[in-house]
């Protein structure tokens, strides 16, 4: 998983106004699992992000990283129609701003 999918991720964490700490601790075990040092993650929440869906992810890369956005719109138990619509535009692979 590159840093881009987890500013992804961190994007789609923040869109209720709020990271919660089990979406910070899913998204950090996403990353450490993935070889990111913690250090390189944990700037990633202080800052802001243009993102982009990456091109370079083949099928089962898009699926696997969907997977991972599902999971984590339901980690607060709450759904907001700006989650569904951030996740439906990297299904089709459009650039975000």
């Amino acid at each position: 998983m590159a840093i881009q999918q987890l500013k992804l991720l961190i994007n789609l964490a923040r869109i209720d106004g709020e990271v919660v700490e089990k979406e910070i601790k899913y998204i950090t075990n996403i990353g450490l699992a993935n070889g990111i040092p913690i250090a390189d993650i944990n700037s990633l929440f202080s800052q802001t992000h243009d993102l982009v869906v990456t091109a370079d992810m083949n099928e089962q890369e898009r699926f696997d990283f969907i997977l991972k956005l599902v999971q984590l719109m339901k980690i607060d138990e709450r759904l907001y129609q700006e989650e569904i619509q951030f996740c439906s535009k990297i299904t089709v692979g459009e650039h975000l701003a």
